[in-house]
């Protein structure tokens, strides 16, 4: 399974709770949502005064 194909099974499944993903599909889904996570903690704004912690917001907005 492509890194592509297992991220639309993984949103296409992603409340489906019978069955079992494979090995491939988990891990590239994993990567994907790591990859983002990480993507988005970046987007954080340093300021004279501190840290805005705007990608942290929304990298804790996952499901």
């Amino acid at each position: 399974m492509s890194f592509g194909d297992a991220i639309l099974a993984g949103f296409r499944q992603y409340a489906e709770f019978g069955g079992r993903a494979g090995v491939a599909e988990f891990w590239w889904f994993i990567l994907f949502v790591t990859l983002v996570t990480s993507g988005l903690g970046a987007l954080n704004v340093a300021t004279p005064n501190g840290v805005i912690g705007v990608g942290s917001s929304l990298a804790s907005v996952r499901g």
